[in-house]
């Protein structure tokens, strides 16, 4: 990356979708930046080219499902706030300016891909709250606070050690009244909409196709959708879908982890990048809030699939209909 004996100085690898990013300095005038790569010296690139002159201007680098948050100062006098990047060159964002002003808003060191690696979870501070645990899938729309610690203008003292499992999210915090305590948040309980991968998928290609959603299944997002990404390129993918989950081994590795009976989905053909999509618009009804789906692709792999001899599987998708 940075020619010379100065080496480029790597840190924070983190691995997204098949893509490691890191932080590494391409040049002095650079600066340190954030750089993505597909393992070839071609596809290694910069993705950023704010910061320079900052100290650390890139922290927190943490991978998901949906792409890499991170900690920058994008010099908008927000000060140190939630960035996203999907690895394209200069298509990265603020996501919120969760402290208004040069306040900071997220605690560096707290950002932990959650829920199955769909959403990142973080503590952050906002002068109407105090510190409160957040949930953020890279949108403005759904960075929100998810805790209620403290009263008016104040929250937590503490919070720290976020270890997820599962769709609940264990923790330490001292809520001010009883020290540093276990805690466990429970989206399910919440209310809160989500995804949560879950299985193993079987295949005969290098890759494994995964299984996945376009948003979040929000009431009355009439635009979700249930997708499978890193599949043969234009190739046919079939959903399936159900209310229930189950582990019933079909031999050669692969596992039907859905619940009978199952509904079949109208099959989709993946595009050249090996991505499929099969619409699913939720009602805007709350009284589906809470409600369950589970969903598994099977995709086509003819003589290598080792289901059937032609199909690889995906694992499933919990679909947790709320807010």
């Amino acid at each position: 990356i940075r020619q010379g004996l100065l080496g480029s100085g790597l840190t924070e690898l983190q691995v997204a979708n098949g893509l490691l990013y890191m932080t590494a300095t391409g040049s002095t005038a650079a600066g340190e930046q954030i750089w993505v790569s597909d393992g070839t010296s071609s596809g290694t690139v910069q993705v950023t080219s704010g910061g320079a002159g900052v100290l650390n201007p890139y922290r927190d680098l943490t991978a998901t499902s949906a792409g890499l948050f991170y900690l920058h100062d994008g010099g908008n006098g927000a000060g140190f706030e939630l960035w996203f990047s999907n690895g394209v060159p200069g298509a990265e964002y603020m996501v919120l300016d969760i402290a208004p002003g040069a306040i900071n808003g997220p605690v560096e060191g707290t950002m932990t891909a959650a829920l199955g690696g769909t959403q990142v979870l973080f503590a952050a501070s906002d002068l109407d709250h105090g510190l409160q645990l957040w949930l953020s899938d890279g949108t403005a729309a759904n960075t929100r606070r998810i805790s209620s610690f403290g009263g008016n203008g104040y929250g937590a003292v503490a919070l720290d050690e976020f270890t997820p499992i599962g769709a609940r999210i264990w923790f330490e915090a001292d809520d001010g009244i009883n020290g540093l305590e276990p805690w466990v948040y429970d989206p399910t309980v919440a209310g809160i909409a989500f995804t949560l991968p879950y299985g193993t998928a079987c295949s005969g290609s290098p890759t494994d196709p995964v299984n996945g959603s376009n948003s979040l299944p929000t009431i009355g997002n009439t635009s979700f959708a249930v997708t499978v990404s890193q599949a043969p390129p234009l190739t046919l993918a079939v959903p399936a879908g159900s209310e229930g989950v189950n582990n019933i081994s079909l031999g050669g590795g692969c596992r039907l982890l859905i619940d009978l009976p199952y509904v079949l989905m109208p099959a989709v053909f993946t595009d050249a990048n090996g991505l499929g999509s099969n619409p699913l618009p939720i009602p805007n009804d709350s009284n589906l809030i809470g409600y369950n789906l589970f969903f598994q692709w099977a995709v086509f792999e003819p003589g290598i699939g080792p289901f059937l001899n032609d199909f690889a599987l995906t694992g499933g998708l919990q679909v947790h209909l709320g807010l």
